[in-house]
């Protein structure tokens, strides 16, 4: 993958499909107007989630919000285009999209980070084999 798409995922803390998924929508749509709801319908996911997007993407500086909160457009930032293309490019190529996923994936939690009370092992010993 691309050195300069890599860290502009990392730069920029698209850590989840949702907030991938939402970006490419912003780039396709770049000035929205309609309320939180009215995204989340169009996006199929729930409206806190589509607050939360908002959010995060105002503090990283990918989007602005207008007057009245209801019009969204994404920053003037510089060679912002540039990365979404390189990004939408991506996900419409199969092999790539997978890369793409799999980098904007969280890591996930292994049973080694949870406190010893929660580890799964602890459960496994307790169960008695099957005969």
């Amino acid at each position: 993958m691309d050195q300069g798409v890599v860290n502009f995922i990392r730069d920029k803390q698209i850590d989840s499909f949702p907030k991938l998924r939402f970006l490419l929508f912003l780039r396709q749509n770049p000035y929205l107007n309609g309320n939180t709801q009215n995204l989340a319908e169009k996006l199929y996911i729930e409206a806190p989630l589509v607050e939360k997007l908002i959010h995060d993407f105002q503090q990283v500086g990918l989007l602005e919000v207008g007057q009245g909160n209801y019009c969204y457009r994404l920053s003037n930032e510089p060679d912002l285009k540039t990365w979404l293309e390189k990004l939408a490019a991506m996900f419409d190529q199969p092999v790539a999209r997978q890369e793409l996923l799999a980098r904007v994936r969280k890591p996930r939690r292994t049973h080694s980070t949870y406190p010893e009370s929660h580890k799964a092992s602890s459960r496994m010993e307790q169960m008695v084999p099957l005969k």
